[in-house]
């Protein structure tokens, strides 16, 4: 990297227990390797890309363009997947700096303004893509015309989660996607900061995903039990985590089909398939977490509708873990010889719980070991302070939860007025009073 000035800123048997990382327990599971997740997940949308309504630049309204789905990308096996050089970060690009939010979106048009409106402000942000899938109504004018320029409204006929991980980066829509790809649900908030920390944690990984939420297990042979180390080996993608656009690329064409075509056909699972696709294309290694103070960070939009708490919605997930594993070549077992590998890359686990409100997750770095001089000014001044909070002791570390959570508290602001943050006296006003105005639904 350049650094004579800084790029310009623009399971042997094991049971398995599932949490949301740092948050609540969900639920445990009985048997075997792999057998079962639960997941706390939000409601998803269901997607498909035929053609989009683009902002050419940050400075045009949108404009009616149609295009098709990238396939510079020529490889349509797993096998030849994990030989693929993704396409390296200039130091010096736009891809150093910046990247590309992408929103999945389904009949929350008020939480999706509200995650719009905050994202748009982070000046990290570059673009934010829309996957709108209602082939029914248009998207509110407020998103099609938003006033920060970045959003590019991609319209959707086909209903598939598959089509979440398809870039319709057909010419002018290309200038719009960075190499790093933040996916996002419609209803996560997280300061800017936060995002801007696990971004810089993702250039220096870029063949890794980067999460925020984590489901964790640990190693029991005999009988369920609440002890023992916790770990974790798979992220949620879908909900908020960084990503190599080369890898939605490779979603779409080296996914092996069976896979590709259940979540099709069912609506779901498409964050387990791509997390554990990308730890199959990387020698097995679980995702890379982001800070835990950046965890901590995330504020959830109300939306008084969903699916994830759903016992059906659960247990119609519970076949994805063992099956994709197998599939994927990381787990042996009768459907690894579908997969047209030649050799497992057996899935690894990382400790999840650190001492710090930094280093979290596998293979946990130090803000110091970073250069700032080789950041852009933007990133500097976050990575300067972070490297000040890390070295702070004992009691001065109290400031890190002070820092944050006043960082957490600006974020949320606007959804909190609008009474979109559960139990805040804002909220009890509007959806426990009957006091309740849907702005946009």
């Amino acid at each position: 990297m350049n650094t004579e000035r800084p790029p310009r800123c623009h399971l042997q048997r094991f049971l398995l227990l599932i949490a949301v990382a740092g948050g609540t327990l969900i639920n445990l599971i009985v048997t075997g390797t792999l057998q079962k997740f639960l997941f706390d997940d939000h409601q998803y949308s269901h997607g498909a890309s035929i053609s989009i309504r683009s902002n050419q630049n940050h400075s045009q309204n949108l404009t009616e363009t149609s295009i098709t789905s990238s396939d510079h990308i020529n490889i349509t096996t797993l096998s030849a997947a994990r030989s693929y050089k993704l396409t390296p970060i200039q130091p010096t690009s736009l891809s150093a700096t910046h990247y590309t939010i992408r929103i999945n979106t389904w009949h929350r048009n008020e939480q999706l303004l509200l995650s719009i409106n905050h994202h748009a402000k982070c000046e990290g942000v570059h673009a934010i893509h829309v996957i709108w899938c209602d082939a029914n109504h248009d998207p509110p004018a407020e998103i099609i015309h938003h006033v920060s320029g970045k959003v590019v409204v991609e319209r959707h006929a086909v209903n598939s989660l598959n089509e979440r991980w398809r870039i319709m980066d057909h010419g002018s829509l290309a200038k719009n996607t960075t190499l790093g790809i933040l996916s996002l649900d419609d209803d996560v908030l997280r300061p800017c900061e936060a995002l801007d920390a696990a971004f810089v944690r993702w250039t220096r990984h870029p063949d890794r995903i980067v999460g925020f939420d984590a489901r964790m297990h640990y190693n029991d042979t005999d009988s369920i039990s609440s002890s023992g180390e916790m770990q974790y080996s798979i992220v949620l993608p879908s909900k908020s985590a960084f990503l190599h656009r080369d890898y939605l690329h490779l979603y779409i064409t080296a996914l092996p089909r069976s896979i590709y075509q259940y979540v099709e056909e069912n609506f779901q699972c498409e964050d387990i398939a791509m997390s554990y696709m990308v730890s199959s294309l990387t020698g097995g290694k679980p995702p890379l977490m982001a800070n835990y103070w950046a965890v901590k960070s995330m504020t959830e939009i109300y939306s008084k509708d969903g699916i994830s708490g759903a016992k059906s919605h659960l247990d119609e997930r519970h076949g994805c873990v063992t099956d994709f594993a197998e599939l994927l070549g990381l787990k042996d077992g009768s459907k690894f010889n579908e997969s047209g590998l030649d050799y497992l890359q057996p899935l690894q686990k990382g400790p999840l719980f650190q001492s710090s409100f930094m280093g979290y997750g596998s293979e946990p770095e130090s803000w110091n070991t970073i250069n700032v001089e080789t950041l852009c000014p933007r990133l500097q001044t976050l990575v300067s302070q972070l490297q000040r909070l890390e070295s702070l002791e004992g009691q001065d570390k109290r400031e890190i939860q002070d820092w944050y959570l006043k960082l957490k508290e600006e974020a949320s602001r606007d959804a909190m007025l609008a009474g979109m943050v559960r139990n805040t006296q804002e909220w009890k006003d509007r959806w426990l009073n009957n006091r309740s105005v849907s702005v946009l639904q």
